[in-house]
């Protein structure tokens, strides 16, 4: 602008020369005219595009597109180095800094760039609550990030020192803390070569138990087949006949005179003989699991899928739809009691077709989407154990039996 500015003037000077004295004074309103309205068309242009980079920018800020208001303002400080843009511009360009470094985790470099912002004198009020907001977030991730680490130390000095049960705790609680926060999501490859250790950890301790324990005087049949203690102690005869049927109570049959049973005897005989009992027919096989020490009988039609690799249960299945889900777990949380559990279950299903509970157990049955459903929850001082049971509705009449039977040889560890 001062150039053209001087390079005008000089020829305003050669011209009133060329015209000599008499017409200087023509001379010079003349171009003094004509000088006066190129500076105003200059400054007119120079503050449209000024104000236009600010609007563009500040159009960017409102989007979050902190890089490219950056640039924006860049250009208005150009056109007009004022301190509105200035103050616009080292906004953008730290909440631009912030953003990059919170995608790398590094929060104290985020922590500082959000701070620049917040401090930018007549900077923009909206930016800085946003970094504020942002400051708040990344905080609380700190600490998350922070915490997960202690106790991933915790975990690796567990597994060190060979306390399994410790370690699978540990691991419980981060493995948890991993899918409640996407932010860990950083540390699963650490948290899994983790995982690998403590599983070679509670194989080995495994192995050791079992090397140590007698041989029982029973075998693993006998004692399979024998009816769980807890439902012995807890349940009456009326009770029992309830669970046999699963998702329905047995209602009360009225009693009928010996004439009555005598005259109906004969053709009920000729029935069962006609059509034996079909559950009776099936061969049945135990499993017991080695971890937490649950067991039952299952019939040996049923298809076993490859066994989880922390042994904690067993998934059987048909290939007409009935599925078999059996395991056990720790106990995370020691204050919460049976009833904890049962609400908890009941919670989530809508019409419960039949329900039972006891002081350390409690049974569900329903159906939904023409699935029939049975669930067995058993609770321990230190473990639980569950038995899930699943069939399409239309093979009611083959599985329920079969499900019956199943849930009376279920044999829950009391530890």
């Amino acid at each position: 602008m001062g150039f053209k500015s001087n390079r005008f003037i000089g020829l305003i000077l050669i011209e009133w020369k060329n015209n000599g004295r008499g017409g200087h004074e023509t001379c010079m309103k003349k171009y003094l005219h004509s000088s006066l309205l190129i500076l105003l068309l200059l400054t007119a242009c120079s503050n449209e595009e000024y104000d236009q980079a600010m609007e563009q920018g500040i159009q960017s800020l409102g989007k979050e597109e902190y890089h490219q208001a950056a640039l924006y303002f860049e250009r208005a400080k150009q056109e007009k180095d004022d301190e509105e843009a200035t103050a616009y511009y080292q906004q953008a360009t730290a909440m631009d800094e912030a953003n990059e470094s919170y995608n790398q985790q590094a929060y104290d470099q985020t922590l500082t760039s959000l701070e620049k912002v917040i401090e930018v004198n007549q900077g923009l009020e909206t930016v800085q609550k946003k970094a504020e907001k942002m400051k708040e977030k990344v905080l609380k991730e700190r600490e998350l990030a922070a915490s997960f680490e202690n106790h991933m130390q915790k975990l690796e000095q567990n597994i060190e020192k060979d306390n399994a049960e410790n370690a699978e705790q540990a691991y419980e609680k981060l493995k948890s803390k991993l899918e409640k926060h996407p932010s860990l999501q950083s540390y699963q490859p650490q948290l899994s070569q983790l995982h690998n250790e403590l599983e070679s950890l509670l194989e080995e301790s495994e192995d050791s138990r079992l090397a140590k324990e007698p041989e029982p005087e029973a075998s693993e049949a006998e004692e399979n087949a024998k009816e769980s203690p807890r439902e012995s102690e807890t349940g009456n005869d009326k009770e029992k006949k309830q669970e046999t049927s699963p998702g329905h109570e047995e209602s009360e049959k009225p009693q009928e005179s010996d004439e009555e049973n005598n005259a109906s005897k004969p053709s009920n005989e000729a029935e069962n003989e006609e059509k034996p009992d079909k559950e009776t027919e099936l061969t049945y096989t135990s499993y017991k699991n080695k971890r937490y020490g649950f067991s039952f009988e299952y019939p040996d039609f049923l298809s076993m899928a490859p066994p989880p690799t922390n042994g904690d249960g067993v998934e059987l299945y048909s290939n007409d739809g009935f599925e078999l889900i059996a395991y056990g777990a720790h106990v995370m949380d020691p204050s919460m009691d049976i009833d904890d559990y049962y609400n908890q279950a009941t919670e989530e299903i809508p019409n419960i077709a039949y329900q039972k509970k006891t002081d350390d157990w409690f049974v569900l049955s329903y159906k939904s989407n023409d699935t029939v459903t049975y669930f067995k929850f058993y609770l321990g001082e230190s473990q639980l154990n569950n038995l899930t049971i699943t069939y399409p509705d239309s093979q009611k009449e083959k599985y329920d039996p079969i499900t019956a039977r199943i849930s009376k040889s279920f044999s829950a560890n009391p530890k």
